[in-house]
This record gives C-alpha cells, structure tokens and sequence, in this order.
C-alpha cells in the first residue's frame, strides 16, 4: 500500500484530534469579536446622526453604507481574502518572506484599484437617480459616497494588513485594533456630529480619521510587539515585481467575496418594493442573521489559514482533518446559536423593536431566519476551503449561477407571483447558498487534494523569486 492511500485509509480515524479543535477555537473567537467590532464605528456614526434628528442624514448613511460596501469595501476585501488564501499556503510551503512580498504586492493593487472604485462613488448620485432613487437622498448620498473615497482606501490598506496578519495566524493584533477603534469612534463622532454640530459631514470626517488610525495602530502593534520579523521584509521597489501576476492569481479567490457582496444587494434590491414594514423587518432580520454570521465566518477565516497552512506545506491529511474540524465546531455552534434564538425570541425580539405588529411578524418568519442562518454558515466554511485548496475558478463560477441565474428568479418568483412576500427574498438566498454550498461540498469530495497542493506550491513558486528560510513555522504537529 502506498503512502497516500495509507494515509487515506486512516483520515477518518484521526478526526477527532483534539489539537485540531483547540487550534480552531481561539481563532474562531477572535475573528468574530474581530468582525463584530468591525462593525460598530457604522452604528455609533448612525447613532450620533439620529440624535441631531435629521432623517435624512441618517437615511443617507444607511443607503450609503450599502452603496460603498458593494462597489468600495468589497472590492478591497475580495483583495485581502485572496491575499490571506495565498499567504496562508506561502506559509504552509515556509515561503516566509515571500508572505511580506505578496502583502506590499496586494497593497499596490489597492493603491490601482481605488481609481475606478472613486469614480464609480463620484457619480454614484448619477446611478442612484437612474433607478429613480429619491432626488434629495441621492444628492445626500452622492455627497457621502466622494468623502467615503479616502476611507475606501485607508480600509483597504488595513483589510490587506489584516489578511497578512491572519495568514500568520496572529488574530489578535486586529482584535485589539478594533477594540481601540470602537472607542475612538465614540470620541471622533461625538466632538464632530454632537460638539461642532457637522452632521454628516462631520460623520465623513470621523470615519476617515478612524480609519488612519486603524492603520498607525496596528502597525505600532507589529512593531512593538515584534511579531512579523520573518514575513515583514524590507520595501523595497523590486518586490513590486510581479504585481500583476499575483493580481491575476488573486482575483477569481477574491471575487468569491466580491459576487457575494453584490448578489446580496441585488436580493435587498428586491426587498424595496416590499411595503415599508416588510423593509423595516428586513432589517430586524438582517442584523440578527449578521450578528450571528460574524461567528461563522470567524470559524471560517480560521479555517482558511489552517487549510492553507496545511495544503502549502503539503500535508493534505491535516488539512482535511481542519477542514472536517470546522465544519464539526460549526455544527456545535449553530445547535447552540439556534436553541438560544428559539428560547429567547421573545426576548430578542423586544430588544429589536416595540411594535407590536413588528414583534408577530418577526416571529412569523422566524424559521425562515433560522434556516437562512445554518445555509450562511456551511456556505462561510465552503467558501473559506475551496479557495485554499485551488478550486477558486469553480467556486467564483458557480457562486454567479447559484445566485443570479437561479437564486434570483426563485426570489422574485416566490416574493411577487406567490405571494410570500419577505420570506420570499429570504427563501431565494436560502436556495441560492444551499446549492452552492452543495456544489462546494461536492467538488470537494470528488477532488485529489494531493494533486491540488502540489499544483498549488507550483502556483507560488510560479508567482516569483523566493528567499530561502532556514527556520521552520507551524504545522509540526503529527
């Protein structure tokens, strides 16, 4: 018997490490502190604008903050998880320096990247009254989206940052980045909203000093705290070289990000034709179904550096037992997740809202809730494996046929000719990620993970000159 299929026969007998779920945990925790801190500065903005009660600075945010998540955030994000995909296998493969290259690589794709994302943001009032948005909200909005440019470029620089430091699975320092941050927030709008009474324009100052100050925090941090001594080289211009090639590689992993960005927002697109209630509940829903989400993706970021590690170091066994480990602590965490919302619905549903007919409806569609909330979490852990173990270009593919040319249709279907109203939308993404993750799982299985990580360390190597380490890190464990 060869070593492979020896190693194949004992997969299953070895899945219940318990290294595995003690590497996982920590991660998954702090990552979802990490990207529920993340996104508070938003609310606090929200929170400070209502209380000057002018509606539609507060309308505006809330629109605005859609627009420059779909065309700005997501754009730089789709960067960084593709970055964190790549770093994370360059460090399985003990490319260490190499790791610091593909990081100043990714920053200078965001620095090209910005010039078309600002000006789409720059005509954005343009867009927004093509699809007959109201005229003075679009004008607000438009105002919004020119101060939200700068922003898009500091919190790009910070997601790449961010990713670089996953890769290397130092979570923590951006956990205490936006732990900072949520304070400085509270400080930046308060004297610019409240003191200086700027309104909107002083929540677009505050958000641009936010963001400067994420990136001279948590650069103090890596540098204080010596941590990235073996990844963080030396700029200089030569490690430019390449750029291009590492942005065509990190696309189709990115734009698993970036599709699902935007096909969420075709699905709110729909929503808005709802009655005004439906809309408010949406949104109810929305935050718990996205509160809960920041736990799945944690585990799923973890994952997807572990995996990584794994597959770059070609050891294909640990990172099936990573990848079948998350999925395990995934389950774990929703049976808890799902019991807490079904006994405390009441509860949480007081918390969100006092109307009374907002309260029956909320608990109306609360199955739907839940069901959609079990589908975003395999689809998280999906999403984070495939792109580590090589099969981005299929994910990226059937990510725009799960959702646009079927999971759309199945919504409008449901919402406007059956008449399921909300649930409707909700039942489309249901069905939408629930075939995806299916298609994921599926293409998973079937793969020869040994053969894909051999394709993936010819795919780093193919990326650029390397340095030689001398010093091992991570996956030593047996």
């Amino acid at each position: 018997m060869s070593q492979q299929e020896l190693e194949k026969s004992l997969e299953l007998l070895d899945l219940t490490k318990p290294f595995i779920y003690k590497d996982l945990i920590s991660p998954s925790i702090a990552n979802a502190f990490c990207y529920t801190l993340q996104q508070m500065p938003a609310a606090i903005t929200i929170y400070f604008l209502e209380q000057t009660q002018n509606q539609l600075h507060v309308a505006t945010f809330g629109v605005g903050t859609i627009f420059y998540q779909a065309f700005g955030f997501s754009v730089m994000n789709g960067i960084s998880s593709g970055l964190q995909a790549l770093a994370s296998q360059a460090i399985g493969a003990q490319k260490f320096q190499f790791c610091g290259k593909l990081y100043y690589q990714s920053i200078f794709i965001c620095c090209i990247l910005i010039i078309p994302v600002a000006l789409i943001l720059y005509f954005s009032e343009d867009i927004m009254l093509s699809i007959k948005i109201e005229q003075e909200l679009a004008a607000a909005t438009g105002l919004l989206n020119k101060g939200m440019i700068s922003v898009i470029f500091f919190e790009g620089i910070f997601a790449q940052t961010k990713a670089f430091l996953n890769a290397q699975n130092l979570y923590h320092l951006s956990v205490y980045t936006h732990f900072i941050s949520c304070f400085l927030s509270l400080l930046f709008n308060y004297f610019f909203i409240s003191i200086l009474e700027m309104q909107l324009l002083g929540g677009i100052i505050a958000r641009n000093l936010l963001e400067i100050s994420n990136n001279l925090i948590v650069v103090y941090l890596i540098k204080r705290l010596n941590c990235c001594k073996e990844t963080l080289i030396k700029f200089e211009w030569t490690v430019l070289d390449g750029s291009f090639k590492f942005f065509k590689t990190a696309l189709p992993i990115g734009s698993i990000f970036w599709y699902e960005s935007i096909c969420f927002e075709i699905f709110q697109i729909q929503v808005n034709y709802l009655p005004s209630l439906l809309l408010s509940l949406n949104v109810l829903m929305y935050t718990v179904a996205l509160l809960v989400y920041q736990f799945s993706y944690g585990i799923s970021i973890a994952a997807t550096t572990f995996a990584g590690n794994a597959m770059g170091a070609k050891q294909v066994k640990m990172a099936k037992q990573y990848t079948i480990g998350s999925f395990v602590l995934l389950g774990g965490f929703l049976i808890i997740c799902l019991m807490l919302i079904i006994g405390f619905q009441q509860q949480i549903v007081k918390f969100l809202t006092s109307e009374v007919e907002m309260e029956e409806l909320f608990i109306k569609f609360l199955p739907v809730l839940l069901i959609q909330i079990v589908v975003d979490g395999v689809q998280a852990i999906v999403s984070g494996i495939v792109k580590v173990i090589g099969k981005e270009h299929f994910a990226s593919k059937s990510m725009m046929f799960c959702y646009i040319v079927f999971g759309q249709p199945v919504a409008y279907i449901m919402t406007y000719l059956l008449d399921y109203e909300l649930a409707g939308v909700w039942w489309g993404m249901i069905v939408a990620a629930s075939t995806y993750s299916f298609l994921q799982i599926y293409i998973m299985l079937k793969s020869d993970w040994y053969h894909l990580s051999n394709e993936i360390n010819n795919k780093i190597d193919s990326l650029g000159d390397h340095h030689n380490d001398t010093e091992l890190q991570l996956l030593d464990k047996v």
